[in-house]
């Protein structure tokens, strides 16, 4: 994790630098996406007697390289790492 936020930080001041010419056709640009995700769902049946409750913790990082074809189009390729964590409880 400390690996990524650095890879991250460093991606962030270097490519800050390239933000302002990457607008025009045939220039290249690198991206860096970094979410979170947290869920809790919670479902029951009384008359049943079952009740569910789930917990997803999660994030991705991706890297993406590509060139801007113009002003409103790019192509461009990606890498992305998701981390999940489930847990679910079923009583």
């Amino acid at each position: 994790m400390k690996k990524s936020l650095l890879l991250a930080g460093l991606l962030l001041t270097t490519t800050g630098a390239f933000a302002a010419e990457s607008t025009d056709a045939g220039k290249w640009f690198v991206g860096l996406e970094v979410g979170n995700t947290s869920m809790d769902t919670k479902a029951s049946a009384p008359s049943l007697g079952i009740a569910v409750s789930d917990k997803m913790d999660g994030g991705h990082q991706a890297l993406k390289i590509g060139k801007y074809l113009n002003n409103n189009v790019r192509v461009y390729g990606a890498i992305h790492q998701y981390n999940e964590e489930a847990n679910v409880d079923v009583s």
